[in-house]
């Protein structure tokens, strides 16, 4: 598969998602104490936060093994482009569907989207 033929690999995206993982890990520092209580699985959570904050994952991507494996550029995410569809129990092909969509057509606005809609899940 192609990366040049989807926006989130361009380059000037990728810098965007990656300043997004950092700012926001920062503001997430910021609220260290609420987030206590806001967050289910607060240990894991602090976890997902330290790798984000190093670059080893991002707060939204793939999470199926076959576009991680299919995409060099690809980072793991805490959430994934179909969260907002979970309860639906999409089959593990829509999910790969949803995630070529969202690297087709990535904009950070998605980005901060899922995460505002999805905070209390940043620990899973």
């Amino acid at each position: 598969v192609a990366e040049k033929n989807y926006a989130l690999f361009k380059p000037q995206n990728l810098r965007s998602k990656r300043v997004f993982d950092f700012v926001t890990a920062v503001f997430l520092l910021l609220l260290m104490p609420l987030n206590v209580f806001m967050i289910k699985h607060f240990g894991k959570f602090i976890s997902n936060w330290l790798d984000v904050l190093s670059g080893k994952k991002s707060w939204v991507g793939f999470t199926t093994e076959q576009n991680l494996k299919n995409f060099a550029n690809a980072k793991r995410g805490i959430l994934e482009p179909a969260e907002n569809l979970k309860k639906f129990n999409l089959a593990e092909e829509d999910k790969v569907e949803a995630e070529l969509n969202y690297a087709r057509y990535y904009s950070v606005t998605e980005d901060i989207s899922l995460v505002i809609k999805n905070y209390s899940l940043l620990g899973k």
